[in-house]
């Protein structure tokens, strides 16, 4: 015969039901055909058995045959009978390919008539052989006609736990990297697929952000609000309550953040502010209050630098 088709595999979408697949190529052998079933979802693979999970006709046909799963026919003396159902399932793939051993059994006598269809048979052998390794070879990474690159590849000890990359100037490349997988919960998988990040507020439930009217203390840290935060004329009289009380600190005027009792700064009035607890005024020290300063009955206001009431 003549190999004038280039096929060498077919493959369907199972539905549960049906049984009976076409293969379209000649075979000379039931078990030059490996029958493959996928599970789509997550890529397994399973290679089913000759005669225990299928049976095969059409062998020596040019046109093909078909590949009969075997399930419960109803009568146990049908071909494919079987009391476990082999049928593709919805869900499932099944690849049906022409596999033949890469031997060359024909053998020449000295002598004979010349054995015109045992040679014919062994030119089909290799036609089949090649077309085989022609699909492998389909199925790979090819570089294209005008690469010179080779694509050798470092030995195994230097390429382990690597990445297969390509440089700037488009050769491979072994990219560091950790293999493991990252998990994910659930909830994350969500936020994977966000573009923007509108919409990952929005999943997150945040909505548009805006400007908070009031933060709750426990909410601050301790030392958060700097001078840098705070804009100049920021905070003005209406801001403030109508009495500051000065307890164990009163307010630096280096750098406007509260400071030890004796410490270097000066005393800010704004109003009317009482002295709630004893302070002294270093020597060398200049504190300054403006308007008036009220210092509560028992409280002791000891100078030894310089206080300036304005």
């Amino acid at each position: 015969m003549t190999v004038s088709s280039t096929t060498t595999k077919v493959s369907y979408s199972g539905d549960g039901s049906t049984s009976v697949f076409a293969y379209t190529f000649k075979i000379t052998d039931a078990a030059d055909l490996i029958v493959i079933s996928r599970l789509n979802s997550s890529g397994a693979e399973t290679v089913e058995v000759l005669n225990t999970g299928y049976i095969v006709s059409g062998v020596d046909s040019d046109s093909g045959g078909n590949v009969t799963f075997k399930f419960n026919t109803g009568n146990a003396s049908d071909a494919n009978f079987s009391v476990t159902d082999f049928r593709p399932q919805s869900g499932e793939t099944v690849v049906i390919k022409r596999i033949v051993g890469i031997t060359q059994l024909t053998d020449y006598t000295p002598n004979d008539p010349f054995p015109a269809n045992d040679h014919e048979a062994a030119l089909d052998k290799l036609t089949f052989i090649n077309q085989q390794q022609q699909e492998q070879i389909d199925r790979g990474i090819k570089f294209d006609n005008t690469d010179t690159f080779s694509g050798d590849l470092p030995i195994a000890s230097l390429r382990a736990n690597k990445y297969l990359a390509f440089g700037s100037d488009g050769d491979i490349s072994l990219a560091s990297g950790t293999t493991s997988t990252v998990v994910t919960t659930p909830f994350a998988e969500t936020l994977l697929d966000d573009t923007s990040a509108s919409q990952a507020r929005t999943t997150l439930g945040l909505a548009a952000l805006s400007i908070l009217s009031t933060v709750d203390t426990a909410q601050i840290d301790d030392a958060a609000i700097t001078t840098a935060k705070v804009a100049d004329g920021a905070i003005t009289s209406a801001k403030l309550d109508s009495a500051l009380s000065l307890t164990s600190s009163y307010f630096q005027g280096e750098n406007g953040a509260v400071g030890a009792v004796g410490g270097k700064g000066d005393i800010f009035r704004v109003h009317q502010q009482q002295l709630d607890t004893n302070v002294t005024i270093a020597a060398g020290d200049n504190a300054g209050c403006f308007f008036s300063l009220v210092i509560a009955t028992g409280v002791t206001l000891t100078l030894n630098g310089n206080l300036t009431i304005a």
